[in-house]
């Protein structure tokens, strides 16, 4: 075991072990999983849960790593329209997790993976499908929206596992295009008008055609002191999008957008001016919007986790429509909304960065995800490997089999962000089945 290293043991008091039992429904015969509850309590589930993107490969967790990560001072303070400074980046953790074959899986950690999943997930016996260990994960926690990261998580693991084995990269096993679609998010409201201007230029250096900037921390004039600034360098051909991240009301919104016709900004859309539960506030403003023929493009989902919440804001007239494969519990499901918002004639952006860029490849042309500043400046400089933008304004996928991030460990090392590893192996669980 390494310097920093710790060991993590957890006692359970429930494990669930896997099987199936045959259940006669109209003209067929469906498999429903079940599942002995302390060894001892039979439960078979028929909850209804997204089936796509299943793959015939079993998989058995038999041992599991943690990577977490230091802090590190920003290059500029960080500040949305709402919400906390933030004066630190960290990578985010880690994890890796080996099969019965010996073949690693790695990917992004969140703690409700490593401390509600992979625990018990090591006392299984008997492989499993990705769909499988979807069905399981999903009824442990009830399809508890607060897990959803955590579910997507284990499976792009899964995902990462099964492409090594077929020596693809995951987003060809997923039926995805080698490249997506993408804008630039960023335009922090505490940088000084010269730090801004020289963001949005690099953006477009980049080879991006679209920006985010946020609103709303002081009052109007300064708002469009920094966007008059922002489109006399970018030019009247690049799109400008604002994110006020859910700062006002209604009649706040309109105030700002009567200030942007007279200033003839051009924004591309307007992302989540009012608080993202508050469709009654949102069908006000579309409505104050039309009425004053201020219409702009309302961008809303980033936050939302599943697809009623997503139908609410389709009824409650809003135009852009921005389903994230780290919200719903597998990314089948984020492809049913994308496909259910574009039959109700919306369009599509989403929220991802370079992992997400799995996703961007499933969408259609045009459909962009989102490479965000904030989150990119302390995990981009620390990857050996990623999606990368190229000269035609798309981000294009790495050919290596598997996830398309590679880190850069001797980095990290050799500048002390590695803040501890935490060995997780099988622990002496009841028997779940052989």
């Amino acid at each position: 075991m390494t310097k920093g290293a710790t060991r993590r043991v957890r006692s359970l008091f429930v494990i669930s072990c896997f099987g199936f039992t045959n259940v006669r429904e109209g003209k067929g015969v469906f498999m429903h999983p079940e599942y002995l509850v302390n060894g001892k309590y039979r439960q078979v589930i028929r909850q209804k849960i997204n089936e796509g993107m299943a793959f015939p490969e079993t998989i058995r967790i038999m041992k599991a790593e943690l990577f977490l990560f230091n802090d590190k001072p920003r290059k500029t303070l960080w500040k949305d329209g709402t919400g906390k400074f933030r004066q630190n980046v960290t990578p985010t953790p880690r994890i890796r997790i080996w099969d019965q074959d010996g073949i690693m899986g790695e990917g992004n950690a969140s703690p409700e993976l490593w401390n509600n999943f992979i625990p018990f997930m090591l006392g299984f016996k008997k492989p499993m499908t990705n769909l499988e260990w979807r069905k399981y994960l999903y009824w442990h926690e009830r399809g508890a929206d607060a897990y959803s990261r955590a579910m997507l998580e284990a499976e792009m693991l899964f995902f990462d596992i099964i492409a090594k084995k077929r020596g693809i990269p995951v987003h060809r096993l997923l039926g995805g295009k080698d490249q997506c679609d993408a804008y630039k998010g960023g335009g922090s409201t505490v940088e000084t008008d010269d730090e801004l201007v020289e963001e949005m230029l690099m953006n477009k250096a980049e080879g991006f055609r679209t920006t985010k900037i946020k609103v709303g921390l002081n009052d109007f004039d300064e708002d469009f002191r920094r966007l008059n600034k922002v489109r006399k360098a970018l030019g009247p051909d690049f799109n400008i999008a604002v994110d006020a991240n859910q700062a006002w009301d209604a009649e706040t919104c309109m105030a700002f957008l009567r200030r942007e016709k007279q200033e003839d900004i051009g924004l591309h859309f307007f992302e989540e001016p009012i608080v993202h539960t508050d469709t009654e506030e949102i069908v006000k403003l579309v409505r104050m919007m039309h009425e004053e023929d201020l219409y702009v493009p309302l961008a809303y989902g980033e936050n939302a986790r599943n697809i009623n919440t997503f139908k609410s804001y389709i009824d409650a007239g809003v135009e852009i429509i921005q389903p994230s494969m780290f919200c719903s519990y597998t990314i089948a499901e984020a492809l049913r909304i994308a496909d259910f918002a574009r039959s109700h004639g919306k369009r599509i952006t989403s929220a991802q960065n370079h992992l997400g860029c799995v996703f961007g490849t499933l969408l259609q042309d045009g459909e962009m995800v989102e490479f965000h500043r904030p989150w990119i400046e302390g995990n981009e400089e620390y990857y050996a490997d990623c999606p990368k933008m190229g000269f035609d304004g798309k981000i294009h996928m790495p050919e290596f089999p598997g996830a398309p991030i590679r880190m850069d460990w001797e980095k990290l090392m050799n500048e002390g962000m590695l803040k501890r590893i935490e060995y997780l192996y099988e622990q002496r669980f009841p028997d779940c089945g052989a």
